[in-house]
């Protein structure tokens, strides 16, 4: 799932020259082509958007390890060794998907294969060995890490699969994303699952990306709550089916009482509407005398978003390719270290994540101001 495509706060930014900006991060893969995005979708709800659960077998959990398929470094010459597969049997997606352009052949059931992107020839070509983890300091961490999980779509047609094995294959990379934050003690790590803007895809694959959300929700919350992680959502959930409602609810009253990591799952989530949704709120407060206009300050309103209590986000991560932010996190995100990795989801991984956050602790933050420290959890407001 995706974003057109992690939120959180509890720190306000209020200068407007600070010093975080783009960056595109060096690919730790061979660059994937860039697709064009098909973001900008209205929220609906699908009257059959459960109907793709029963198409969905024997998925791999997101909790166990799985390989990721990235490019060979170069093309192999030679007589082609036969046919090479697409992603691991019963490999399933879960919340991150890439922009569609096109509808998807239907949900995919069991083991999916098929060819990978590109004729392969000559022998198998050996995999380059893992560079070493960098030397991170561990003294100044991001406090919060959101990812917009972009590119499951381009990577599944990259291999000749239909749309539908790129939103499986991209429930891998949440596991390894989920436990490298763990062990490095990062306090929140926000997942852009599912945009308001993703209502325009095709209702097939809309159907599958709900049924993906019950089912992985369902089958990993044991292991989750095993691991001290807290589940919670944030997003218009009225906007969703039943089934991923209860599902959500479900793990969050499960792992409420956790002091681990917070995992923040954005379902129909749209930072606009988010910020639409806070006026409102304050708006209400004020018609019925609870608040006066004057004392609405930024501290207050960020009390009134679906992120309030959590840090705001230090370092915000792309992948994909694509350098924008598609709606996500808009207000949270005004002081975050933004980094964009070519690298399509499915195949983001542990080290990918690693070398983010020592891009992190190299950029100097400065809120605003004429100093600044490198890389660390940061108040933009001191």
């Amino acid at each position: 799932m995706s974003r057109r495509m992690p939120g959180d706060l509890d720190q306000r930014g209020t200068g407007r020259s600070g010093s975080g900006g783009i960056r595109r991060a060096p690919a730790t893969a061979a660059p994937a082509a860039k697709g064009a995005a098909a973001h900008d979708v209205k929220r609906g709800v699908p009257s059959g958007a459960m109907g793709a659960m029963g198409a969905i077998s024997g998925p791999a959990s997101m909790l166990t390890p799985g390989p990721t398929s990235r490019p060979a470094p170069g093309p192999a010459s030679g007589p082609a060794s036969g046919p090479a597969s697409g992603p691991t049997a019963g490999a399933t997606s879960g919340p991150g998907s890439s922009p569609v352009s096109g509808p998807v052949s239907g949900p995919v059931s069991g083991p999916v294969s098929g060819p990978a992107s590109g004729p392969a020839s000559g022998p198998p070509v050996a995999a380059a060995p893992a560079p070493p983890p960098p030397d991170l300091d561990h003294g100044r961490l991001p406090a919060h890490i959101a990812i917009i999980m972009d590119g499951n779509g381009r990577w599944a047609q990259r291999r000749g699969l239909p749309r539908s094995a790129g939103h499986r294959a991209g429930v891998r990379p949440v596991r390894a994303v989920v436990e490298a934050c763990g062990e490095l003690g990062i306090p929140v790590l926000t997942l852009d699952a599912v945009s308001t803007e993703n209502w325009k895809r095709p209702r097939l694959e809309v159907d599958l990306l709900m049924s993906l959300c019950v089912e992985v929700l369902d089958r990993e919350v044991a292991e989750l709550h095993a691991k001290g992680v807290r589940v919670r959502g944030i997003g218009r959930r009225d906007g969703l089916p039943t089934a991923v409602r209860d599902a959500l609810k479900r793990a969050e009253q499960r792992t409420a009482r956790n002091q681990g990591l917070q995992l923040v799952l954005a379902l129909n989530y749209g930072g606009r509407q988010e910020v639409v949704d806070a006026a409102r709120r304050l708006a209400a407060d004020v018609q019925a005398g609870r608040l006066r206009p004057e004392d609405i300050d930024e501290d207050r309103f960020a009390a009134a978003m679906d992120t309030a209590g959590l840090p705001e986000p230090d370092l915000l991560i792309r992948c994909g390719g694509d350098m924008r932010l598609s709606n996500f996190l808009l207000w949270e995100s005004a002081y975050s270290e933004l980094l964009v990795t070519p690298v399509h989801w499915p195949d983001f991984g542990r080290a990918d994540l690693l070398a983010a956050v020592a891009e992190f602790q190299r950029r100097q933050r400065r809120f605003g101001g004429l100093g600044g420290a490198l890389g660390g959890a940061g108040d933009p407001r001191a």
